[in-house]
């Protein structure tokens, strides 16, 4: 039983990880882009985050706030910032569920 509500927090902790990663990435991407100079290297750097979260764009030429929004609040991008926090939600309540069933009724 402890060992299952110990990988649940294992896991938590990992989709904050994840989260801390990915919105340092974004940070330092989307500011670094701002200060350069060449629009090629200001689209490689927003290209960049994309990359980071496996994610491919369809169309021609994703905005600044496309490539923004759909990283960080997406609900279909399995791996935006939305999604981890849910995922974390998630575990957190079968963790929760898991250990009071076991310890909740003494």
């Amino acid at each position: 039983m402890l060992s299952r509500v110990a990988d649940n927090l294992f896991w938590m902790g990992r989709y904050i990880e994840r989260v801390e990663h990915l919105t340092r990435y974004l940070n330092v991407q989307y500011f670094s882009s701002i200060e350069v100079p060449y629009p090629q290297l200001r689209e490689r750097a927003l290209y960049s985050i994309l990359d980071l979260v496996s994610q491919k764009w369809r169309e021609s030429r994703p905005s600044e706030e496309e490539i923004l929004v759909s990283v960080a609040f997406n609900e279909r991008n399995p791996e935006s910032i939305l999604q981890l926090f849910i995922m974390v939600a998630k575990t957190h309540v079968v963790c929760a569920t898991q250990f009071l069933r076991r310890y909740g009724k003494q």
